[in-house]
């Protein structure tokens, strides 16, 4: 096919694959006027109709997640963006999963119950160092979660020198006092009462890490196109359960801590601007006469209801 033909091919191609503005493969329209002679379906538009097809089948799991610019598969040499859609849905790999018997699976139920519910929120931290391995290994549970259209909309950065933690716990500071000097209602004073939390914030730099979560609302291709990340609070919620679980089964205390308003933590740790601040991860040993408050989760019953 000479240069040409490809690029009225092409062109034919745009025309009747139309791209959604959330950059999915969306439906193929004809676009032949009434007064055009008919002709016999060229390479590129039965590879269109193909497509829609596919894309039909797929519609589930392809939405809101392919971008034509970022994804260029090729059909004879020539590039055909938008038709990785079909491509990376049917690349797949065995499933690794081990079933276990009702009762193993009772008991690991149980136990992992057990010890997720001795889980605490702690503020009084030993500066004891964490040992190596403990924090990457973590961190990898973190990255193993779900999320929205895979695109993996977390960013972790683990702080432990001595000087940005007293940067960061400084300007914390400084946002809490105007937080709790009046810029908060007195409602959500209240409901903090029963906690003891107030402006002072040492665990930032008595603790031996911090890690500061950010939430990536957009992504940037290697040409600096920006491609749209999908349900990005609540993937970057899910990661965030897992670090601290899997935290608290290496045997570390958290404490997650949100300064109202985040800002500053993108100047302190140099994060571009498409990042938010989500959250601060305290972590650390607790010291030894450390103190929880008094406070109970609600029953199970008012909670859970099975249909």
């Amino acid at each position: 096919m000479c240069g040409n033909e490809l690029a009225h091919e092409q062109h034919a191609f745009r025309q009747h694959l139309r791209i959604s503005r959330r950059g999915c493969v969306a439906r193929v329209h004809g676009s032949r006027p009434d007064d055009q002679p008919k002709s016999r379906a060229s390479p590129i538009q039965r590879l269109e109709c193909n497509v829609s097809l596919q894309k039909r089948r797929f519609d589930h799991f392809n939405a809101e997640c392919i971008d034509r610019d970022f994804f260029t598969p090729s059909i004879a040499g020539h590039e055909c963006p938008g038709l990785a859609a079909v491509a990376s849905v049917e690349e797949t790999i065995p499933l690794d999963y081990r079933e276990y018997s009702p009762k193993d699976m009772l008991q690991r139920a149980q136990q992992f119950c057990t010890e997720l519910s001795s889980r605490r929120t702690v503020r009084d931290y030993d500066s004891r160092p964490i040992p190596a391995g403990v924090l990457e290994a973590a961190l990898k549970t973190a990255l193993s979660a779900p999320s929205g259209a895979n695109r993996q909309p977390w960013r972790f950065v683990v702080v432990t020198d001595p000087e940005l933690k007293r940067q960061i716990r400084e300007r914390a500071e400084a946002e809490e006092r105007e937080f709790y000097g009046g810029r908060a209602p007195n409602d959500w004073l209240e409901a903090l009462a029963p906690l003891g939390t107030d402006e002072h914030k040492p665990f930032l730099t008595e603790a031996p890490a911090l890690i500061a979560i950010f939430l990536e609302r957009f992504g940037v291709t290697d040409k600096g196109k920006r491609i749209k990340n999908y349900y990005t609070p609540e993937s970057v919620g899910i990661a965030t359960g897992f670090l601290i679980c899997a935290l608290h089964h290496a045997g570390l205390a958290t404490l997650t801590h949100t300064p109202s308003p985040m800002q500053f933590l993108n100047e302190v740790l140099d994060r571009p601007s498409r990042e938010r601040a989500f959250l601060l991860l305290v972590v650390g040993y607790p010291k030894p006469d450390a103190q929880v408050p008094d406070i109970e989760k609600f029953p199970f019953e008012k909670t859970v209801t099975f249909r």
